[in-house]
């Protein structure tokens, strides 16, 4: 399996931090690395931010990036990959550098070292470094020089890079043990909102972030994923773009694909590339639909994979953020996902979100109601009580068996549907059962033309099958003449 190293992901996290509004400006700093660092040594101008950008940061990148791409299955790479590379990272970050020069924010070079080091030797196969990685080393390497206590702007980070900015203080990063937004002050990693170290390979988790990189969760325990050939029982416990096939993980990056399950974990089937698997895309790569990898978002208006901006960073087309952050809806500033008493924050689909557990409440996070009390704003309630849509409003109660009143799917039993003709929670339909309203068929049923003027009920339309508005998971339904299911990396 190859590997690479996606340069611009990470030149563009550093691009987004620096980019909000500066605190009052303080002397141009940029921070050498500290004695041992393992820095290359590169005769440059003290204090000229360029310079020290380029040295100790794009340049070892673009070199590091190049070496390890030759193989990857990427577009064929110049000549000049290093060089041309370097450019585009120092492109990225002009804003940065003419921020440092003016003295707005400072730049590490030292931890600027640990984030190419990390994000190099967290990667694994055809996967790019972990977010945790990069989200938990990289962001502090650009920050203002205002000390602990003192009053910051709305940059994320400050006291060069070992506080961040809360309530307009600077503060300490937190530290092992202790509760977190995003990022740690020490080695350990931000996990389910508490700084906590990586856990070895053996040791028990919940998920990935949990373990040290490039390990993965598998089956509750930190380990290594398996590369083409060894041993597997699903998908899962592959690397990205291999598949589990009679109990052995087989590459299938490069390889012909027929749909969007054939590829693996984090990869797609790429139609518009000749139907081929191909990782998922990541900063810079060319996107269509969904294609692109969690801690990106598809920019449609360039046709490219776009980094989610992390806190402190202005919200990409006005509501996408990195994993594990939410867009303030009054700012348009990425920041943590609210808590409870705190306005929902906006994502793709609306503002709804709110902190694992917490419900959006007439526009501020909450606990999720009980029976008889209002909705949230998504029609969830706590536990197993289903939102009954009223004449009074839309209120959580206990979810109504066959034969129960309904206004709404979302108060039927599971198994069953809202008949809208009786007004009753009805038994899901079976495969050829006529069907009128689109929800009687189930999860894994779709309402279709049965060939002779009727709808009638069938198993969710695969890629290639004929189709009426859905499609299964990663497809779209493509309203031509004769409509069918494609790829919706493809449109």
């Amino acid at each position: 399996m190859k590997k690479t190293l996606w340069l611009t992901s990470i030149c563009a996290l550093l691009a987004s931090c620096g980019s909000s509004s500066p605190s009052p400006p303080p002397e141009p700093l940029v921070e050498p690395p500290d004695a041992g660092e393992d820095v290359e040594d590169v005769d440059v101008e003290e204090g000229d931010p360029a310079a020290v950008i380029e040295a100790s940061f794009c340049r070892p990148l673009a070199e590091a990036s190049c070496e390890v791409a030759r193989g990857c299955g990427c577009a064929a790479l110049s000549a000049e990959c290093a060089e041309d590379r370097t450019a585009l990272c120092m492109e990225e970050l002009e804003a940065l550098i003419a921020a440092v020069g003016q003295g707005e924010v400072v730049f590490r070079a030292d931890l600027a070292d640990r984030c190419v080091g990390e994000a190099l030797a967290a990667q694994s196969g055809c996967e790019v470094a972990p977010g945790r990685v990069i989200d938990a080393r990289c962001p502090q390497v650009v920050a203002t020089s205002s000390p602990l206590g003192a009053a910051c702007g709305e940059q994320a980070f400050c006291a060069s890079g070992d506080g961040q900015c809360r309530d307009g203080r600077c503060v300490p990063l937190p530290k092992l043990g202790e509760p977190c937004d995003f990022v740690c002050g020490d080695d350990s990693y931000c996990v389910l909102g508490v700084c906590a170290a990586p856990i070895a390979a053996g040791g028990p988790c919940v998920e990935d972030d949990q373990c040290v990189a490039p390990l993965r969760c598998l089956d509750d325990t930190c380990g290594e994923a398996v590369g083409d050939g060894g041993g597997c029982l699903e998908d899962a416990d592959c690397v990205v773009g291999a598949r589990c096939q009679e109990g052995a993980c087989a590459d299938r990056i490069g390889q012909v694909c027929g749909g969007p399950g054939e590829c693996g974990v984090g990869a797609v089937c790429a139609l518009a590339e000749g139907r081929v698997c191909r990782p998922q895309g990541v900063e810079g790569e060319a996107c269509e639909g969904d294609s692109c990898d969690g801690a990106h978002f598809c920019d449609r208006a360039e046709g490219v994979c776009r980094a989610r901006p992390l806190p402190g960073a202005p919200c990409s087309d006005g509501v996408h953020c990195a994993p594990g952050a939410a867009c303030n809806l009054e700012t348009g500033v990425c920041g943590p996902i609210p808590g409870e008493g705190e306005p929902c924050g906006l994502g793709s689909l609306g503002p709804l979100l709110c902190a694992e557990g917490l419900g959006c409440l007439a526009g501020v996070c909450g606990p999720m109601p009980g029976e008889e009390e209002e909705c949230a704003i998504d029609n969830r309630c706590a536990g197993d009580l289903g939102c009954d849509f009223t004449p009074e409003g839309s209120l959580c109660r206990p979810r109504r068996g066959v034969g129960g009143a309904c206004e709404a799917d979302h108060i039927c039993a599971p198994g069953t549907f809202c008949d809208f003709g009786e007004l009753k929670c009805t038994p899901h339909l079976e495969v050829g059962a006529r069907c009128t309203n689109g929800n009687e068929c189930g999860p894994e049923g779709s309402c279709l033309p049965d060939g002779r003027g009727r709808f009638a009920c069938a198993p969710m339309p695969d890629e290639g099958d004929a189709c009426f508005l859905e499609c299964g998971q990663g497809l779209t339904c493509v309203n031509v003449a004769d409509p069918v299911c494609a790829l919706s990396v493809c449109f």
